[in-house]
């Protein structure tokens, strides 16, 4: 019996690489294009079809996601027996090593598999290099590099927000006692420019943020914006899973502020507002109404400034 070790250092996260490994039905698209150009999983199977034009039907062994370690065994006419093994290791947060090896009868092929496997480990490689279209990370494909020209200037309600803010917060408490915390809030276009996403913190990354999570004294959270041309308006989600809070709110413009309307947990109206605009401040505001939108109670304020 051959047995046959390869090993190769690719330039992406060891999750973003292992998600294509375990990807059974996508080696085609997510791991070797090229190397393969077609894989069809028939129940425990998948029938893999490479450059060459050789099929082969390899068939699902062991997937452990904890170790990262994925198990196959091929089958066709050539080959008596082959075992494959692939092995994903981190080698900090953006790279890490594939080890592939493969025990095989006859050994008199080992050469052949040898030299395919090579041809394998080149097309990963390719695909995972940074900067390349194979590239997989969240970052990657989530971030955009501005609005999107089928929105036009539709984008530009928030547009101007991208970038990142410093936050003096004011939180105003039921009994009437006032929270004074500084915070950040951080803005770019997402979803190929077509919504902005942020993330909101407070109090901001660092010391201040030691504390007690529990005691609904933090945010860390996220806001999806996302324009809607069907009522030329922004959908918004905010999800904060520090404290719990999720929201589904409209945005739109009316005169030279940004008005959001929802409502929260207890269905009581709730308004975000964009106010004393400029290139490089802002005032945001958080009320609620316990009346049916009659009257407002301000909860929190934040003044903000352009870092």
């Amino acid at each position: 019996m051959a047995s046959i070790h390869k090993t190769v250092s690719l330039d992406a996260p060891a999750g973003e690489v292992w998600a294509a490994v375990a990807d059974f039905g996508a080696l085609h698209t997510r791991l070797v294009p090229g190397f393969v150009t077609d894989t069809r999983v028939e129940g425990d199977d998948r029938i893999v079809t490479f450059g060459n034009g050789t099929v082969v039907r390899e068939r699902f062994v062991d997937c452990d996601h904890v170790r990262r370690r994925f198990v196959y065994a091929a089958i066709s006419e050539r080959i008596t027996q082959h075992n494959g093994v692939v092995q994903v290791i981190a080698d900090g947060p953006d790279r890490c090593r594939l080890d592939w090896s493969a025990d095989l009868l006859p050994s008199d092929i080992a050469g052949y598999v040898s030299t395919q496997m090579d041809i394998g480990i080149a097309a990963m490689a390719n695909h995972f290099c940074n900067g390349g279209n194979g590239r997989r990370s969240l970052r990657d494909v989530l971030l955009a590099e501005g609005p999107a020209p089928d929105r036009g200037s539709n984008m530009d309600l928030y547009g101007w927000l991208i970038g990142a803010w410093d936050l003096d917060v004011v939180r105003y408490m039921p009994d009437g006692k006032e929270r004074r915390r500084q915070g950040e809030w951080h803005f770019d276009w997402v979803l190929e420019g077509r919504a902005i996403q942020d993330v909101w913190i407070v109090p901001k990354r660092g010391a201040e943020r030691e504390g007690d999570a529990a005691a609904n004294a933090f945010s860390y959270g996220t806001t999806l914006r996302i324009y809607d041309p069907r009522i030329d308006a922004w959908q918004i989600q905010w999800s904060d899973p520090v404290i719990s809070n999720f929201l589904t709110m409209v945005g739109r413009k009316e005169g030279d502020d940004i008005v959001q309307l929802g409502r929260d947990k207890d269905e009581r109206p709730v308004r975000w507002s964009f106010s004393k605009i400029t290139p490089q401040s802002f005032l945001w505001r958080g009320e609620t109404s316990h009346d049916d939108g009659r009257t407002w109670r301000l909860d929190v304020e934040f003044a903000a400034r352009r870092m």
